[in-house]
């Protein structure tokens, strides 16, 4: 599956002006998600997004008045001369078709050909600079021997990378978490306080190699107050973020999530994206300690 395609779709469509929605991923270990509605509509930059060190998930807009396209609800009408509909873009892309057989036919035969020739717009290119990494790409097996090393020890010897613990997507509305509660290697998970060294200890003893596929076995669910949870066996790494620099791009691990970004920014699935790398990454960075716990 192309993850980035209802954006690769959005850059070339939509009117940079009339930008109603757009939720981003901010590319650091400690995760933040933001978004943003602005009914009529506004320009991209009005969001105040942060160049190479974001990656959008959704955009919600109009496409553009001038635009040359043969989509059956795209096409100006005498009656209707800029149809302007919202597209929904996000992994994939929300835009009404043709209903018969011909129509849907030449609609998606109408949507490859805007990938594969349409320009993206000025405006929208920085959309691009935050790209998810691949299943297959080669980088990755890199990326999770660095990760593989930090899970032991926050201060490790890898070369520009961090890691530390943030919230899941399911957890970002809601109450405060009151408990965590899991199993990690056969070792039963339950803390109040839900920190680097719980899961660190836990992986130490274990070689390297296994301390992903542990963390992707094991599960830890957050339980409110009242003892209830918002997940039902979430695996341990969505638990985990993390920030490794690779070959001159910055690649970036959040809630199993991948991107990379064109100052160069990554992360994995439980995912990676990448992006450039920036002036603060310059020589060998100072190692930070891990965030505190979550709250």
């Amino acid at each position: 599956m192309d993850r980035s395609f209802g954006i690769d779709f959005a850059v070339r469509v939509v009117d940079d002006d009339a930008i109603r929605q757009l939720t981003r991923w901010a590319l650091r270990s400690k995760a933040r998600v933001d978004r943003n509605i602005v009914p009529g509509g506004q320009g991209l930059w009005a969001f105040g997004l942060r160049e190479h060190a974001e990656l959008v998930k959704e955009l919600v807009a109009k496409a553009r008045a001038d635009l040359a396209v043969s989509l059956t609800h795209l096409r100006p009408k005498s009656h209707r001369p800029n149809p302007g509909p919202g597209l929904e873009c996000r992994d994939g892309l929300r835009l009404p078709l043709g209903v018969e057989g011909a129509g849907l036919v030449a609609d998606l035969r109408e949507i490859n050909r805007v990938l594969a020739e349409f320009p993206v717009v000025p405006a929208l290119e920085p959309l691009q600079w935050v790209r998810r990494v691949p299943a297959c790409d080669p980088r990755r097996d890199d990326l999770e021997r660095a990760v593989a090393h930090l899970l032991a020890d926050a201060d490790a010897d890898v070369a520009c990378g961090e890691i530390g613990i943030s919230y899941p997507a399911k957890y970002f509305e809601g109450p405060d978490v009151h408990r965590y509660r899991g199993s990690l290697n056969a070792t039963a998970v339950d803390t109040s306080e839900l920190m680097l060294d719980t899961i660190g200890d836990v992986l130490r003893p274990i070689p390297a190699e296994e301390r992903l596929r542990a963390l992707r076995a094991g599960h830890i669910d957050g339980y409110y107050e009242n003892d209830e949870s918002r997940s039902d066996g979430m695996s341990a790494l969505q638990w985990i973020a993390a920030e490794v620099d690779l070959e001159g791009t910055r690649h970036i691990l959040l809630d199993g999530s991948d991107s990379r970004s064109a100052t160069n920014t990554c992360a994995m699935s439980t995912g990676w994206c990448a992006g450039h790398s920036t002036a603060r990454h310059r020589g060998r960075p100072p190692r930070r300690r891990p965030p505190g716990p979550v709250r």
